[in-house]
């Protein structure tokens, strides 16, 4: 993913882009970062990281692992 793409996708979801688990998402997400590492660079919890990673994967529609699409589940639902 690009930055760019990134920033659409944030915007899409309505992260806040200045957010510390937004910054961990995106350097997974664009930079390849495991979460472990983004989550020390961007100084914020595991969990917070992963559930910005959860919401921008969701929007997108394919898994950010393996490039699958994302069926709309009970489990997806909000």
């Amino acid at each position: 993913m690009t930055a760019a793409e990134f920033k659409a996708l944030a915007a899409r979801t309505r992260l806040s882009l200045d957010g510390r688990a937004t910054l961990g998402a995106l350097l997974v997400l664009v930079d390849g970062l495991t979460l472990e590492n983004a989550r020390q660079e961007a100084n914020c919890s595991r969990q917070a990281v992963a559930a910005a990673l959860r919401t921008l994967t969701h929007a997108q529609g394919t898994c950010a692992a393996c490039g699958g699409r994302i069926k709309a589940g009970r489990a997806n639902r909000k």
